[in-house]
């Protein structure tokens, strides 16, 4: 169940972390952005030691109940023309958490991918020696012995973690291409790449917040010294821009730098958002698109007493429907569809946030499968 904050004590139950904050997000900023729904005791950015955003920040509430209000509420608002994400701070009781923020100078382990067969422990320390690797391990098999192609690095704080990251994701070791990100492990087994990875290595990235404007062929100059292979805007039938691009990269590290150097950059007088494209053959972000060519939306955190006639009403849009449980009980939240993903989009915009029935909504598009 999404909303639950969960903690090892009362103070971190009252605590989220906030993610996809702009680069110039204040303390401030966040501070104010945040207390819409209820006391902020404390919020802060968290920084790199030069000083840089890292793109993520803490808020402390009064109560339990404010917490997860953000959470509920305040996800997908935007903050400095960025849509932000909430959740509970997952710090855990020996001071880690799941995002590699470091807490109390605990170590923060790292996932190393595609390592060629003979690659040793050693070799792998050494490689990562520069940036306070203090633990490298590599995956074996149970049965022989042999390498199971990954390693885990530990390092001592967050700041080396995301040194070694951006030095090492994409470069060589052992004369293979690897693979370095933070570890997003919940069991023993490292989770896999996410995003979209052709068979001939190839990736592709989802470019957002495009200006009207922008062609294909600037957004090709603008991501050029990262080896782009195509790009294209994505139009509608009358050939408008929907205010998004898929690129394709000859290989998935020169797509992860692209997305580690390029999101947050302006163009064209906008903030882009960078991201890779989890799709198969469409574009994934653009929400779920009907058959017929209509497209899907979220609307949450709906009054319990709004209709599916209030709500079409107030979305404007060719059908709604209120979601209700088998006792007929409004359940907080709607779907509403559109002629065209243009259609949706400017709805997005125009209303999320916006105030039906007394209740701020949530508006996004409907992830539905």
């Amino acid at each position: 169940m999404r909303g639950g904050v969960r903690g090892s004590s009362n103070r971190a139950n009252t605590r989220v972390y906030v993610g996809n904050l702009s680069w110039d997000v204040s303390w401030q900023d966040l501070k104010d952005h945040m207390r819409s729904v209820g006391n902020v005791v404390h919020a802060d950015v968290l920084q790199y030691r030069d000083g840089r955003s890292s793109g993520g920040g803490i808020v402390q509430y009064s109560t339990v109940a404010e917490a997860n209000r953000a959470i509920k509420e305040l996800t997908d608002t935007e903050l400095n023309e960025r849509p932000i994400f909430v959740r509970e701070d997952r710090e855990t009781d020996d001071g880690r958490n799941a995002g590699g923020r470091n807490v109390g100078g605990s170590e923060v382990a790292v996932f190393v991918g595609n390592l060629n067969w003979d690659t040793s422990w050693q070799t792998l320390k050494d490689e990562f020696s520069n940036f306070n690797c203090t633990h490298a391990d590599v995956g074996e098999e149970d049965s022989d012995g042999r390498s199971r192609g990954y390693g885990i690095v530990k390092f001592t704080s967050a700041t080396d973690a995301t040194r070694a990251i951006r030095a090492k994701d994409g470069s060589e070791i052992d004369g293979r291409q690897v693979e370095v990100r933070l570890d997003r492990r919940s069991s023993g087994t490292p989770s896999g790449t996410s995003g979209n990875v052709t068979r001939s290595g190839q990736a592709s990235v989802f470019v957002g917040n495009l200006p009207w404007g922008t062609s294909w062929q600037t957004l090709k100059d603008e991501f050029s010294e990262f080896g782009v292979l195509h790009a294209d805007v994505g139009e509608e039938r009358d050939g408008r821009s929907r205010g998004y691009g898929i690129i394709k990269f000859g290989t998935h590290a020169e797509a992860k730098r692209a997305i580690l150097e390029m999101d947050g950059a302006e163009i064209d007088g906008r903030n882009i958002v960078v991201k890779m494209d989890e799709g198969s053959g469409r574009y994934s972000q653009v929400g779920h698109i009907e058959s017929n060519g209509e497209a899907s939306v979220f609307v949450g955190n709906l009054s319990w007493d709004t209709s599916w006639q209030t709500l079409k009403d107030a979305m404007q849009c060719t059908h709604a429907d209120v979601g209700e449980s088998i006792d007929g009980r409004m359940r907080g939240f709607g779907i509403v569809k559109y002629s065209s993903r243009h259609e949706a989009m400017r709805a997005i915009q125009k209303m999320n946030g916006a105030e039906i029935d007394g209740r701020r909504v949530i508006v996004r598009l409907d992830n539905k499968e």
